[in-house]
């Protein structure tokens, strides 16, 4: 994978099970792959996804993604890096 974190990793870390049919989840998901991956969404995606999560809540993503991306970005401009001793809480 090019971008992001796979739906299937996000179901294992956060021990929701991958059978879980929850299409608000993975419309987000689909909104940001396509987001970090071609930095617009298609026609098909958007018409999708505001059928799906409506108008704001749509607008709300991309707001998030986007806040997050500057972070991750700000973070790796200046060479921010965790401790080593930081706790870690995803499953492995």
């Amino acid at each position: 994978m090019a971008y992001g974190i796979d739906l299937h990793f996000h179901f294992h870390v956060s021990g929701i099970p991958e059978t879980w049919e929850h299409g608000l989840i993975r419309m987000v998901h689909a909104v940001a792959r396509e987001l970090l991956a071609t930095g617009s969404l298609g026609d098909n995606i958007f018409k999708a996804a505001e059928s799906a999560l409506g108008y704001q809540r749509l607008a709300d993503v991309v707001g998030v993604i986007g806040h997050f991306s500057t972070t991750a970005l700000m973070s790796n401009v200046v060479g921010a890096e965790p401790p080593t001793d930081a706790p870690s809480y995803l499953k492995r």
